[in-house]
């Protein structure tokens, strides 16, 4: 099963729920408060499963903010009794639990299915896709982008002593870029050491921002010096040999060759 099907599956059984419990909220007279909580519920879901840990978070904590804003009136009105604490109290963890552990679970499913599919898709070490895997993926997306322009972009993150890193060092940095990336993005460890990010319609702009945020994440972890890390960002725009070249891809036949072969 493909990470799509997982989220288009996760977030269709949330809607059946979210509409579920709407409606039983509404025939049991709820006020619209509880309504409007239930509804929060999905936004949080999509925000973790859509963008993994670090979007399930900011999703839930805005849910938690506004969900405290409808309350300030009860709060208001009844003081900081029980009830009214705990029925906010609930809210708050059960948007904790589904944004913030439902996206770092989610982010793992990703690379728990391939492995299902397959083991040898995972770098042993850091169970991020290996270089075989992740060659597939670009070459699928060098094709579509030849074919429709779809633009991607792939960055490579090359450690200076990363022979010298433990497994558990490695398995950090692998857990620390995964986090720093979007569920759509894909993230591999390459035979010679270097990790890729690969980032399905981005530009090279936007992929350079990505490359920023890992960049720092990665140096926090390591806590090296500035030229500890080293980062490439790769356009399909721009550098589409050199993704070539990275892949392993054939390169596109020439105007020419294309006459001289129809000929």
């Amino acid at each position: 099963m493909k990470y799509s099907r997982f989220e288009w599956l996760a977030l269709s059984v949330g809607a059946v729920s979210a509409a579920a419990a709407v409606l039983s909220a509404f025939r049991n007279g709820l006020l619209i408060e509880e309504l409007i909580a239930q509804s929060l519920l999905l936004v949080v879901l999509v925000g973790a499963v859509h963008w993994g840990r670090k979007g399930g978070t900011v999703t839930a904590v805005l849910a938690v903010v506004v969900y405290v804003a409808l309350r300030f009136p009860l709060l208001l009105r009844e003081g900081f009794s029980p009830d009214a604490l705990g029925l906010v109290l609930i809210r708050m963890l059960t948007y904790g639990v589904v944004g913030i552990a439902g996206g770092a679970l989610c982010g793992r499913v990703r690379y728990l299915l391939a492995s299902l599919e397959n083991a040898s898709n995972l770098d042993e070490c850091t169970q991020l896709f290996n270089e075989r895997y992740v060659a597939g993926m670009v070459r699928s997306l060098v094709g579509e982008y030849e074919r429709y322009r779809t633009t991607f972009s792939l960055v490579t993150l090359s450690l200076a002593d990363s022979d010298h890193l433990s497994p558990a060092s490695l398995r950090a940095v692998a857990n620390q870029v995964r986090g720093d990336v979007r569920l759509v993005d894909d993230v591999a460890r390459l035979d010679d050491g270097r990790f890729l990010l690969v980032l399905p319609h981005t530009g090279k702009a936007g992929a350079g921002i990505a490359a920023a945020r890992v960049n720092a994440g990665v140096r926090r972890i390591l806590r090296g010096p500035d030229d500890a890390t080293r980062v490439e960002i790769l356009g399909a725009d721009e550098d589409l040999a050199a993704i070539r070249a990275l892949c392993g891809a054939p390169e596109a036949p020439s105007v020419a060759e294309e006459t001289q072969a129809a000929a």
